[in-house]
């Protein structure tokens, strides 16, 4: 294990089999490739992790790490456009639990955090669960520096609690505008 900040990162040493069907289009599953997830397995793999399936985890870090292999960030646009569609959908069910109180999909975020390849989606994932109410959610994205958040997914993250006026992150916005 690894400290970061309030965070503590398992380092993972095997990789189990990924053992899901993948195909090219992330949102249809009558693709006929082999290449990537859809939505709905990505959605799928977030719900067993949400029942607290330490291997889901594991393979949503290991689909995201061959997602993102060879990348190439300048000319790749309709790769990365597919793997935002694929992990968002992962991040989404994450946050949507973690808001109804889910202690595993919360944590699964927690942990993203010190994940190369997923912590830029915890905070999305974060931000529904703090516009739903999880206070410790708010909590990781107000304090986002303690957590290696970029205070632009942060403020990206605050605005849909904002917009429930949560008054916490209402604040928190009005000081960014006040001092960039």
């Amino acid at each position: 294990e690894r400290g970061y900040g309030k965070l503590v990162v398992e380092e993972l040493t095997e990789t189990p089999p990924l053992g899901i069907p993948v195909f090219d289009d992330p949102r249809h599953s009558d693709s006929k490739s082999d290449s990537q997830p859809t939505t709905a397995t990505m959605e799928a793999l977030a719900e067993s992790i949400a029942n607290g399936d330490q291997t889901a985890f594991n393979q949503l870090r290991d689909i995201a790490a061959e997602l993102y292999r060879n990348i190439d960030y300048n000319n790749d646009r309709n790769r990365l456009v597919r793997n935002f569609t694929l992990m968002r959908a992962a991040f989404g069910v994450l946050g949507r639990k973690a808001g109804k109180g889910n202690k595993p999909a919360f944590q699964a975020m927690k942990t993203s955090l010190g994940i190369v390849r997923l912590k830029s989606f915890a905070p999305d994932g974060l931000g529904i669960a703090a516009a739903a109410g999880n206070s410790e959610a708010l909590e990781i994205l107000l304090h986002y520096e303690e957590w290696g958040i970029l205070e632009s997914s942060a403020v990206f993250a605050l605005q849909r609690a904002a917009n429930n006026n949560n008054q916490r992150a209402v604040d928190f916005l009005v000081n960014v505008l006040e001092n960039p």
